[in-house]
């Protein structure tokens, strides 16, 4: 069948019971979603890590719990849960990767407000079994009268893993950046270093961590209230820093992502501020491995950017954006290393709910082993479940992976009056909604039968969305109309 098309979104709700197995749309717990992460391992397993409250407007009595999917995210099973106890009372900004061999590690802060002053420890597990069990590795910051925020880690080799994170300073109160290394899975951890800083500034914020080519570790972090954000790399696996690179004209209080691939020598910086808050976000590139840095505002208004620099050197960036009525999530790409991006596409859209907690600072971006980008988000437009969107690279023209075969088949793609839609044989009832590319809905509908059509005679000629709510998932295909 020529130009059939497999492109779809697969969604799923935070509905697992806090302990066993569950999958499907039935919300089993009224706790909220607030911060997560996401990794694919080398048996294809999907992991994903969420922080929850059960209140509607703050943190506190929060978890993080791991979901484990071993069917490309078509069902979760809960694997770990991290409690409130009488001392933690948050266990907060969970983040989770993964070593070359396989081993998974999970980083968060552990936090105790019953203190005169509120005490952040980091603590880190480790599952050497994809996944399946948990067990406390060590604890990279385990001070009991301090207070770290933040945390960002990356893994390599056997078991060599690399923190960054804030730090409040005890004689002055400000917050400073701080690495640590591990060289034995997380067993034992260096005592923190500060990374370099600007003498006239006591405020960081938002440190990132990650790798580029030649083994070149790169952390990017902002300023509380400067217009600045600062960049500094080491050779060495962070035994030595660069001098800091000052990267100016941003907004202040900028959390960061340093986008980057361990084969390239181009990079970029993600910059916006925390907490859902709607801000411009700025990328900044260097094609010379940090050396010198190009930065642009990229999108006007919105919040929790995530980038991808896949193996073509070409940067997939997303990010939500929440209007007086609607939750968005848009997609650009660069394929000229950050010079220029493409429009924006807008996968998801939903009516905004009124949520009062707006907290947070990321979610998670994997160019998975079946070519898809698989995003997992906290929806803002449907009381904070957390959800996994997939969808193809740049929106492109289909894939083929068995990993797919029991997708919608979409066709004739381009589309004149009518699209044919048919469901997995296991599927029969399904919902649709087309789409714009800004987000707007042009039409909607539902069907009882595993195959049928949508009449799009009336629908103007352009490129649009293709929104399929089948059971557990929603399916989404760009298409154009002639």
């Amino acid at each position: 069948m020529k130009n059939l098309q497999r492109v779809f979104v697969l969604l799923f709700l935070y509905s697992f019971p806090l302990y066993g197995q569950s999958s499907g749309v039935i919300r089993l717990t009224e706790r909220r979603a607030i911060e997560l992460d996401a990794v694919q391992t080398k048996k294809n397993t999907f992991l994903a890590t969420v922080m929850t409250t059960g209140l509607e407007t703050a943190p506190i009595d929060s978890e993080t719990l791991i979901f484990r999917s071993s069917d490309m995210g078509k069902s979760w099973n809960t694997v770990f849960v991290l409690s409130a106890t009488s001392k933690f009372e948050q266990n907060a900004d969970p983040v989770i990767t993964m070593d070359s061999i396989g081993n998974i590690y999970l980083v968060l802060m552990r936090i105790d407000r019953k203190t005169s002053i509120p005490n952040a420890q980091l603590w880190c597990y480790k599952s050497t079994d994809d996944g399946l069990t948990w067990n406390l590795a060590g604890k990279p910051f385990s001070d009991e009268t301090g207070f770290t925020d933040y945390p960002q880690i990356y893994a390599e080799g056997n078991g060599r893993l690399f923190i960054s994170y804030m730090m409040r300073d005890k004689t002055t109160s400000s917050f400073l950046i701080n690495f640590s290394k591990s060289d034995d899975g997380g067993g034992s951890w260096t005592a923190p270093e500060l990374l370099p800083s600007v003498s006239n500034s006591k405020w960081y914020v938002g440190a990132d961590i990650s790798q580029s080519a030649d083994n070149t570790l790169h952390i990017a972090y902002g300023e509380y209230s400067g217009s600045f954000i600062y960049h500094t790399f080491s050779n060495d696996n962070g035994q030595t820093w660069s001098d800091l690179h000052t990267i100016k004209g941003l907004g202040s209080f900028l959390i960061n992502k340093v986008v980057s691939n361990k084969d390239l020598n181009h990079l970029g910086i993600l910059s916006h501020e925390p907490h859902n808050v709607q801000t411009p976000v700025y990328f900044s590139s260097s094609n010379d491995n940090g050396n010198t840095w190009n930065t642009k505002k990229v999108i006007n208004s919105a919040a929790y950017a995530e980038g991808v620099l896949d193996d073509k050197g070409i940067y997939h960036l997303i990010y939500n954006q929440i209007d007086s009525s609607n939750f968005n999530l848009g997609y650009i790409f660069s394929e000229d290393k950050g010079q220029t991006f493409s429009k924006p596409i807008i996968l998801y859209s939903i009516p905004k709910s009124n949520i009062k907690y707006s907290s947070g600072e990321y979610q998670s971006l994997i160019l998975a082993s079946d070519g898809m980008f698989h995003l997992t988000f906290v929806d803002y437009g449907d009381t904070l479940k957390a959800k996994q969107i997939i969808f193809p690279p740049k929106m492109g023209s289909g894939v083929s992976s068995p990993a797919l075969s029991t997708l919608p088949l979409i066709y004739p793609l381009p589309a004149n009056d009518v699209l044919h839609i048919k469901l997995d044989e296991t599927e029969n009832l399904c919902s649709y909604q087309i789409l714009d590319m800004t987000g707007k809905t042009i039409a909607a509908g539902h069907s009882s039968s595993g195959a049928f059509t949508v009449n799009i005679a009336h629908i103007p000629t352009g490129t649009f969305i293709l929104n399929l709510n089948i059971n557990n998932r929603i399916v989404v295909n760009k298409f154009i109309k002639n």
